[in-house]
């Protein structure tokens, strides 16, 4: 078990890697937990991470969050949201929670279209990339935020990445005197269609 050890200044999430962590695992703990919300849960490899957000990590994913749905409603892009959405593939041997999930278009679709994943303060933990990747989402990459989405939709939401980029580029500060995300997108080394706070 390794745990995030404690920050001075900035509060961060709090989470624990379980290793050496069954699927069948997985899924206990996802039903022991059920519904209820709290804490996120991701499996990679035999390894389980348990994640508690932060007050500062729920802002900032409602900022891109709506960051996202209002460049939606002026483009006129039938984004669905769902929130939080539990995403796992057994074969692959990948589980996720992301943040937000939306679908484009029809709201019935067994898998979302978008996944919204917030790493401001985790300096441990399993590879958001590499799950998202399992997961079947083409466009992703590991920074301390990503926006994800499937190839099926790449091309209705291109120009969501300029706007954000364009609305986060300008270097405002946050309450706590931190710098505001800066997203950007197709970065040297970054899958084309991701977007990305640095």
């Amino acid at each position: 078990m390794v745990a995030a050890s404690p920050s001075f200044g900035v509060e961060e999430d709090q989470h624990v890697v379980l290793r050496v962590m069954s699927w069948q695992d997985y899924e206990v703990l996802l039903a022991i937990r059920g519904e209820r919300s709290g804490v996120r849960m991701y499996y990679l490899d035999g390894e389980i991470e348990i994640v508690s957000a932060t007050k500062i990590h729920e802002g900032r994913k409602k900022t891109l969050a709506r960051l996202l749905e209002l460049w939606a409603m002026e483009s006129g892009v039938a984004l669905n949201g769902f929130g939080s959405w539990t995403l796992k593939a057994e074969f692959r041997e990948a589980g996720a929670e992301p943040d937000e999930c939306y679908i484009v278009g029809d709201p019935d679709k067994a898998v979302p279209d978008l996944a919204i994943e917030v790493e401001w303060s985790r300096a441990t933990g399993l590879s958001k990339q590499e799950i998202y990747l399992r997961l079947g989402f083409a466009s992703c990459g590991r920074s301390r935020a990503t926006v994800a989405w499937s190839p099926a939709v790449r091309a209705d939401l291109d120009p969501a990445a300029r706007l954000v980029r364009a609305r986060c580029d300008r270097g405002t500060r946050q309450g706590d005197g931190s710098a505001a995300p800066r997203v950007a997108r197709g970065h040297a080394g970054v899958a084309d269609g991701a977007l990305h706070a640095r």
